[in-house]
């Protein structure tokens, strides 16, 4: 250990809290169980209510893994030079699409 890291980079300058919680996450992650603070319900209604199916004059194209519906997207991306996505779970499909259609990926 070196500068309070571990060699795997977790830094132990943390509380016990939070070093059981990142430990736990790495526990479940194989699992494919990710815990984590909920929504409340109100807010997460207020969030349905306030999405609207937009019409668009451009062609859609699919983009995303065949196994879990991908995204549906304006065939407009030729311009579009970054995309910041945290992903879901460990599938990174639809970023690595943007990735090789040389869009920066964050």
């Amino acid at each position: 250990m070196a500068n309070g890291k571990a060699a795997s980079g977790y830094n132990f300058k943390h509380s016990p809290k939070d070093m059981a919680n990142h430990l736990l996450r790495q526990a479940f992650a194989p699992l494919k169980y990710f815990p984590g603070k909920s929504s409340r319900q109100e807010d997460l209604s207020a969030l349905v209510r306030a999405m609207k199916v937009t019409s668009t004059v451009q062609e859609l194209v699919r983009i995303g893994p065949l196994g879990d519906g991908g995204y549906l997207l304006p065939n407009d991306l030729e311009n579009i030079e970054f995309c910041f996505s945290p992903g879901v779970a460990d599938c990174s499909d639809f970023e690595l699409v943007l990735a090789n259609r040389a869009t920066y990926v964050v």
